[in-house]
Order: structure tokens, then sequence, then C-alpha cells
């Protein structure tokens, strides 16, 4: 009785362990021409499944990794996506060292309104409801790359080089149009700026003080239509504020550019402003045009 006793106790634990695992479909090449790049993501995702196992899982729920290996052949990480969300019933995957392998799964993804993180680079150029992309696109990785090329190291030629395949062609092309766009700094911002151009070899972490304010010159180049000037003057000395102010009265006479200026400073505000907003608390006090505004009760609400 005592036997039988005991083993009507476990039995129940084992099946409630069993019925409340997050299963969690970990689908990477173990073998084939990318195994040892996707070995390594397999490893990782064991190793944060374990981690937080030891912490109670999710929820009060155990994960449960079910690994599935497609061999490195695209069509079957399709078969092996959909058979882990139908017949595993995994809750999400982590899935794809390689684009075109994502790309291959990603039908069966979003016709099964399953969820997919992608969990390193890609090329951009796609979005999907279903698919989490935390890893960098070209404008956060390679661009920047291309950038420091140009500007910090003044190289003017390089090589784009890659495998094959989705990645490396997106990004190639990509980079290639990239440094075709007109780099040259109009002469109307070394204008503005006089000390810009005997500044243009200097790094922008090296500038001190008022200098940073060319941070302005950089925005112009980009040919906004909107800039947002946030607090231009904070830390800035008297004679850079001036200079400020006649750049911003500028940009403003051109009528091509609006400019939204939040600022502390009264006195440079008022006389630039065409509209105001004064906030109190995150709430507007005061709003509206400069010449329906009287400046002694907006100066109050200001200082309030």
């Amino acid at each position: 009785m005592l036997a039988s006793g005991a083993a009507a106790l476990v039995a129940p634990r084992m099946a409630f362990a069993q019925k409340e695992t997050i299963k969690i479909g970990v689908l990477n090449s173990l073998s084939g021409t990318t195994a040892t790049s996707e070995t390594t993501l397999k490893d990782t995702m064991l190793m944060l499944i374990g981690q937080q196992n030891a912490k109670d899982g999710v929820l009060g729920k155990k994960r449960e990794a079910v690994v599935v290996d497609p061999a490195s052949d695209w069509p079957l990480f399709a078969e092996k996506a959909r058979e882990l969300l139908t017949v595993d019933k995994g809750a999400v995957l982590f899935c794809c060292r390689i684009s075109v392998s994502r790309k291959s799964v990603l039908p069966d993804i979003e016709e099964l309104n399953g969820l997919l993180f992608h969990p390193v680079q890609y090329e951009g150029e796609e979005s999907s409801k279903n698919v989490f992309y935390p890893g960098a696109a070209p404008n956060q990785q390679a661009i920047p790359a291309v950038d420091c090329f140009l500007e910090e190291l003044g190289v003017e030629k390089f090589a784009l080089l890659g495998t094959d395949y989705v990645y490396p062609r997106t990004t190639n092309n990509i980079l290639d149009a990239y440094p075709r766009h007109d780099r040259r700094v109009p002469d109307e911002i070394y204008d503005l700026f006089l000390m810009l151009k005997e500044m243009t070899r200097r790094r922008g972490g090296d500038l001190s003080g008022g200098q940073q304010q060319l941070a302005i010159a950089r925005a112009m180049i980009m040919r906004p239509k909107v800039l947002l000037l946030d607090e231009p003057t904070e830390g800035t000395q008297p004679n850079i504020i001036q200079e400020i102010g006649h750049v911003i009265s500028h940009i403003k006479a051109r009528g091509n550019v609006a400019i939204v200026l939040v600022e502390q400073h009264f006195d440079f505000a008022w006389t630039l402003a065409d509209r105001a907003y004064v906030f109190d608390r995150g709430t507007v006090a005061i709003s509206g045009r400069m010449e329906d505004l009287s400046v002694d009760t907006v100066r109050e609400q200001f200082y309030i």
C-alpha cells in the first residue's frame, strides 16, 4: 500500500511538469556547410534556457528546447519550422543564422501566425509582424563602417566582397549606392559656420563647448524638412549663443525648413520664434503666435 501510494503521488507531478513546459523551437544547422556558425547559436540558446529554468522558468513554467537540425538545407528549414509549430507546438522559434533560411521559413511562419526570432544581423528590406529582428541592419552596421572609412580614415576606394546569397548581395547593393550620394558639404554650410572648414578632419568627440553646436551644420547637410533643436544654448558661452541665433535666423529666412526649438533661454527663444508654447509640468500653459502674446505674461509663466 505504501509503495502504490508513493507512486500515486509521484505520477501527477511528472504529468504536471510535462504539461507546464513552454516549448522553444531551436532551428539551427548542426551539420552541413553552415554548421560551424549555427552550432554556436544553438549552444547559446540552450545555455539561456538552462539559466531561465534555474530561476523557475517563465511565469512559473519551465522552458523546453526542441532542437532540430535542418542540415544547411534551405527548403528543409521551412518543413522543420512548420513541424515545430504544428506538431511540437512550439511557442516561439529561434532560427536562421543565414538570411536565405529566414526567407525560406517566413511564408510558413506568417501562414501559421507563429513567432520567430532572427537573432543575428540581417540585410534589412524586410518587415513582418511575426518576426523579431534584434540584429543590426546595414544602416546600423555596414554604413557606419563606410562612414568611418570615408570620413575618418580617408579611404577613397574599397572592395565589396561576399558569399553569393541574399545577405551579401543586398548589403553590397546598399553600400555600392551609398557613397554615390552627394557627400560634399554645401558652401552655404561653410558660410554659416566659419570654423567648420578647418575642423573637417577633426573627430566629433574632440569638439568641445560651443563647437559642439556644429551638430546643427551636420543636420543641415542632410537637407532636412524639419530641424529639432533641443536647448542648443545650454552650457554655451554668450558669443557662441549669438552665432547660433544668427544661424537659426538665416535658416528660418530661407523658408524651406520648419524649426522646432526647445529652449529655457527666454530672450533667445522669444526673438526667434513665430509661435510659442510654454509648458508647465507637461501641460501647455500658454500658446499662440508671437504678435498675439504679451512678452511680460509669457516671461512670468516662463520663470514660474
